[in-house]
């Protein structure tokens, strides 16, 4: 599956509003992972992109958020180490979830709408 262009902009964003978080907001969307961490991983293979798709999200996230990481490191290790997978895994269900449940979608992106960040639907169609 190639990522159509509305994908794209949605995923873009996506990232564009994570790499504006505070690092307390960051922080918050690590608790609500660690918290939903059970939900996510029995989903995390419904989620799986192909080598092309994965590698145009993990780019876009790390170029969006590795330059604020000594900035997010404020709020802890773990959280700064965490920061650029939570936003790649959350795209990535961005891009699968009408293979979710809504409770799935919810424990990967649900993180990011607590704190603001502008999240597809569910059940949205793009």
């Amino acid at each position: 599956m190639a990522l159509s262009d509305d994908l794209k902009t949605t995923i873009d964003r996506f990232l564009s509003e994570v790499a504006m978080l505070s690092p307390e907001d960051f922080a918050a969307n690590e608790r609500f992972g660690v918290a939903n961490h059970q939900t996510g991983k029995a989903a995390r293979a419904l989620i799986k992109l192909g080598a092309a798709d994965f590698a145009w999200i993990d780019k876009r996230a790390r170029d969006a958020i590795g330059p604020r990481l000594s900035e997010i490191r404020t709020a802890g290790p773990m959280v700064s180490a965490g920061a650029p997978l939570r936003a790649i895994t959350a795209a990535q269900a961005i891009v699968k979830r009408d293979k979710l449940t809504a409770e799935q979608y919810e424990a990967f992106v649900g993180g990011y709408r607590q704190v603001g960040v502008r999240v597809p639907e569910h059940g949205a169609v793009e």
